[in-house]
């Protein structure tokens, strides 16, 4: 029997995108250093948001989670949906 431990995966995968290259590119590094730095979903979620808030301008709506449905209105070029680990992630800009 094999005791050793599976390493978690702590990479972004994108499900879903309405931006620019770039923008998501930095939308993955925003969420794999929440992911790794954070204890909590609610504390991803307000590390993500800050990070997005002022590095775009507000407002940034971020949701993390296990099971959840969505069904938003966002800015041109401003949503993303990633999965990390066992959680999804929501990042949208409002109008």
């Amino acid at each position: 029997m094999n005791n050793e431990t599976k390493p978690r995966d702590t990479s972004a995968k994108v499900t879903n995108a309405d931006m620019r290259d770039e923008m998501t590119e930095f939308s993955c590094k925003t969420v794999e250093a929440a992911f790794n730095e954070s204890t909590s979903e609610k504390q991803m979620a307000n590390a993500i948001r800050k990070t997005f808030n002022e590095t775009h301008g507000p407002v940034w709506n971020v949701i993390v989670g296990r099971h959840f449905g969505s069904d938003v209105t966002h800015a041109t070029k401003k949503y993303i949906n990633l999965e990390i680990g066992h959680l999804s992630v929501l990042v949208w800009k409002s109008n």
